[in-house]
């Protein structure tokens, strides 16, 4: 895995942005940050400063019914974002709920992210931005390339600057780099990693046993 990635020139840093996302205090970050987001036993995921291994998010794996389901706290246990697909999906649109508890009475909530993956190279990611006072509806890209041993990836916003960057670690097989740009929202660019990390082990799983069934069940988010 390192092998092949270590030839290449490292790429460029990337250009600080606007604060653009679904969180601002996740915008707050004064560099580039660097995670490194880790999947666990069990379909949990890990996603740590690189630098200083210090826990900025979980990601915890929960299946109910047909429906696959993680929800990302941070570093307190605080629920900030869930992921929820179908299990049967082929190709799955994914839908981002907010972990916020709902007020009493209120219903269940729409989603505040969809993320659909158009090819087998690329997803578009729709939500709309909390750090802009008008609340736009942005549609960000993540592109991404895979191989027999890896998956990398770039979001890229819609001026086609890319604001976060995920790469194969030297460190270990399981985890990955996450590159996010200043402006960046650090939860929003975590959960895309996570969502990409899950469609690569539902690919893998699939190709490794030739079932369908068996990849629906281990894939998805």
């Amino acid at each position: 895995m390192g092998a092949s990635s270590s030839k290449e020139p490292p790429p460029p840093p990337l250009v600080a942005i606007t604060p653009l996302g679904l969180y601002p205090q996740f915008t707050t970050h004064s560099q580039e940050m660097a995670l490194t987001v880790l999947r666990k036993f069990g379909g949990d995921y890990s996603a740590k400063d690189a630098m200083t291994r210090q826990q900025i998010f979980s990601i915890l794996s929960k299946t109910i019914s047909m429906t696959n389901k993680k929800e990302i706290v941070d570093a307190h246990g605080t629920p900030v974002l869930s992921l929820e697909t179908r299990a049967f999906t082929l190709h799955p649109k994914i839908d981002g709920f907010d972990g916020r508890p709902l007020e009493p009475g209120t219903g269940p909530s729409p989603p505040i992210l969809k993320v659909k993956f158009t090819s087998n190279r690329s997803a578009n990611i729709m939500f709309r931005d909390r750090c802009n006072p008008n609340g736009v509806e942005e549609d960000i890209v993540l592109t991404f390339e895979t191989n027999r041993r890896y998956t990398k990836g770039t979001v890229c916003n819609v001026k086609g600057v890319p604001i976060a960057r995920m790469m194969p670690s030297k460190r270990k097989a399981h985890e990955t780099l996450l590159t996010i740009a200043q402006g960046a929202d650090a939860a929003l660019m975590t959960a895309i990693c996570v969502i990409l990390k899950v469609r690569d082990v539902k690919r893998r799983n699939n190709g490794s046993s030739g079932s369908a069934a068996a990849a629906g069940t281990s894939g998805g988010c």
